[in-house]
């Protein structure tokens, strides 16, 4: 078996393991799977629209529905989004790519976690979330004609935060910015 391949499968489960925490994950346990379906849709003119599943949990005799696995939208221009979600319907990704088929913009989970102690207040959404996504933006230089790296940040519950890097077509920064407690810095 190729060396890439095997760290691969040994390197992406703990990637995996760390955007969400085995305590979060554990809330779910008492949630029982009734049922997975896949919605597909087209335009008129038959071209794909759509394409996901969504996971039905029973708790407590009420049901409860999730997006699970990979979905994606397609535009009539287009471009297309590709989103992608766990058992339990946590984000993980949401991929964007242009008409040609090139990757512009990935909003990738970090870090999902809740302090919910129990299921019943996870479901009921009475507990305080910690939801951190990165943002990666991709442009195609003008002079190379070659995609590459141009804005880099995160979101902490939908608000800039940290260190956001703008990069010149050549991979160097050409500028930082820090957000902090709604005080915005700009490095040059």
């Amino acid at each position: 078996m190729n060396i890439k391949i095997i760290l691969l499968l040994i390197i992406l489960p703990i990637l995996s393991f760390g955007q969400i925490p085995k305590r979060y994950n554990d809330l779910h346990k008492g949630l029982e799977k009734i049922d997975c379906k896949t919605t597909k849709t087209n335009y008129k003119n038959g071209k794909p629209k759509y394409c996901g599943t969504t996971t039905y949990y029973k708790y407590q005799n009420k049901e409860y529905a999730f997006l699970t696995g990979q979905h994606i939208g397609y535009y009539k221009d287009g471009c297309k989004n590709v989103s992608t979600y766990d058992i339990y319907g946590n984000v993980l990704m949401h991929e964007f790519y242009d008409k040609n088929g090139v990757l512009t913009t990935v909003h990738e989970t970090i870090l999902l976690d809740n302090s919910a102690k129990n299921l019943k207040e996870l479901l009921e959404d009475k507990a305080e979330s910690t939801f951190i996504q990165e943002l990666r933006e991709y442009k195609i230089s003008k002079n190379t004609g070659k995609r590459y790296l141009f804005k880099k940040g995160r979101y902490t519950n939908g608000k800039k935060s940290g260190v956001w890097t703008y990069y010149f077509p050549d991979g160097s920064i050409k500028k930082e910015i820090e957000k902090n407690k709604n005080v915005v810095q700009q490095n040059l």
